[in-house]
């Protein structure tokens, strides 16, 4: 990879970037792994974020592949139903659902 390196923190602070913290260092109101003096562990069961959410190892993003990829449709409109539908057939079926 060819990144140059900014040479110092300040020429970063030009740029806009803030500093990275780590949790560790910060205060208990700030972060969940703060607090306790000196170098301290975690001092949880499991890491976690800044909100208090399960860090490190939990998945984050939904599986899309366990998703059906095509989506049943309802008792209303079956197959056979499916392509003579229209406005007025699905206003039958409502009222005659309703009573």
């Amino acid at each position: 990879m060819d990144q140059k390196s900014l040479g110092r923190a300040e020429s970063k602070c030009w740029l806009g970037k803030r500093p990275v913290v780590r949790g560790v260092v910060m205060n208990p109101v700030d972060h969940p792994h703060g607090g306790v003096e000196g170098r301290a562990p975690i001092g949880r069961k499991k890491a976690a974020t800044p909100w208090g959410y399960p860090a490190l190892g939990r998945k984050s993003r939904n599986d899309r592949d366990s998703r059906p990829k095509v989506m049943e449709l309802g008792p209303r409109l079956g197959k056979d139903n499916r392509a003579s539908t229209s406005f007025s057939s699905i206003e039958k079926m409502r009222s005659s659902s309703l009573n």
